[in-house]
């Protein structure tokens, strides 16, 4: 199987590549495959602790009606001059 391997892997032309061994690729995917999954997992195993949540107490405070009524005069004016009369 090897030969037959680095017989396929040689270009027709240029009989001066090295015939070595392939293996060392499979070795180096297989040793960058385990240090991602260790270094994902030192990685989780190192975020800090999320205090807990407090009961009854919603995480998101609901917003208030704004009272500023002259805020909101003019962004109903500022969409009245926008609209264009085509007829």
């Amino acid at each position: 199987n090897q030969e037959s391997y680095l017989s396929g892997a040689k270009p027709k032309e240029g009989s001066d590549i090295p015939e070595h061994d392939k293996s060392y690729l499979g070795f180096i995917l297989t040793m960058l495959f385990g240090v991602s999954v260790a270094a994902f997992v030192v990685l989780l195993l190192s975020r800090p602790k999320l205090p807990p949540k407090p009961v009854g107490v919603p995480a998101v405070p609901k917003p208030t009606p704004s009272t500023d009524t002259a805020a909101a005069t003019a962004t109903t004016e500022s969409t009245d001059d926008n609209k264009v009369d085509w007829d």
